[in-house]
């Protein structure tokens, strides 16, 4: 069974202007003032020295807690905190897309909120975009434009961008990345989180009953395969492309398991702490965690640590 997850409480944002129009199905592409700066695709890792906490059972150095360990992160990092989206590099920081202003008299409950994201393509982000009660997605390109997909939640993308799956209501969505829809399928439940691998040949659809594969191509939706996963999953992501791996709450707080073939956890890592959001670097040799209190956590054979940035919605490599 899955968890529900709801967007993180905050103080109302003082938001700056984006200009977003209104969201169609039909992929209108919006001239928005976003400021989106594409940056070239790497694999390539910076090693840093951070804090750690290093079970005896990790396969790290082991040290007293809290640890300082030497480990090898990606060099960006892409970060929703709920007015805007930022790739943090180092001691840098490049805002991606900001929310809408606030109209005047505008509750502010009721302005734009980022939820989660999804990265793909010349690091163009998909997001869900909150505004009065309503969600819906965007594609925020790399030459300031941006394209609306209507209403749902849950987006994902593959590395290229090529296809977008989201949520709406108790269907699920394959649209291209251009914002052409292209099939839709039915769970019937409450999608919770949406994972797609890399190669843009399947999407891990975790719902408040079950979680599935469901695999596609240009022409739809195709094979369903169901993962008995057990406990309460909060959130699901790729370590690679055939290997699926998902939070689970538990008496302690979250925990990130690595499924093997059997949807058995081989590896298994307890942050302490509900999570919200999970990704894995493209290699698939560390994950990000994003915290129900808004914090990023790097989780790697077994041990994990704290990473530094603004309280985030949800996080990607």
């Amino acid at each position: 069974m899955a968890i529900t997850r709801s967007l993180r409480t905050a103080a109302p944002l003082v938001a700056l202007a984006l200009g977003a129009a209104a969201c169609t199905s039909g992929g209108e592409k919006d001239a928005a003032p976003t400021t989106l700066t594409p940056v070239e695709p790497t694999t390539t890792t910076t090693t840093t020295t951070v804090a750690a906490v290093v079970p005896s059972t990790s396969g790290l150095p082991r040290a007293d807690e809290p640890a300082l360990v030497e480990i090898a992160l990606p060099p960006t990092m892409i970060v929703s905190d709920g007015g805007t989206i930022r790739e943090i590099r180092g001691d840098e920081a490049t805002v991606l897309a900001r929310v809408s202003a606030l109209e005047l008299g505008q509750d502010p409950e009721d302005g734009e909120r980022f939820g989660l994201i999804d990265v793909g393509g010349a690091r163009s982000v998909v997001a869900e975009v909150h505004r009065a009660g309503i969600s819906s997605i965007r594609r925020y390109e790399s030459d300031g434009t941006s394209i609306g997909f209507g209403e749902g939640n849950n987006p994902a993308t593959d590395a290229d961008g090529r296809w977008i799956v989201f949520a709406r209501g108790g269907d699920v969505v394959l649209a291209s990345g251009s914002g052409d829809e292209l099939a839709v399928t039915t769970v019937g439940s409450v999608v919770v989180d949406i994972a797609m691998t890399g190669d843009g040949t399947a999407v891990a659809v975790l719902t408040d009953q079950d979680l599935s594969v469901v695999s596609f191509d240009q022409s739809g939706f195709g094979a369903t395969t169901p993962v008995p996963v057990v406990g309460d999953v909060s959130a699901v992501a790729w370590v690679d492309s055939e290997t699926l791996s998902v939070a689970v709450a538990g008496s302690t707080g979250g925990t990130v398991s690595v499924l093997g073939a059997d949807a058995r956890p081989v590896q298994s890592t307890d942050i302490h702490a509900e999570i919200v959001d999970l990704d894995w670097s493209s290699d698939g040799s560390i994950a990000v965690a994003t915290t129900s209190e808004g914090e990023i956590r790097w989780v790697k054979q077994g041990a994990w640590g704290p990473l530094e940035s603004p309280a985030a919605e949800a996080t990607r490599w």
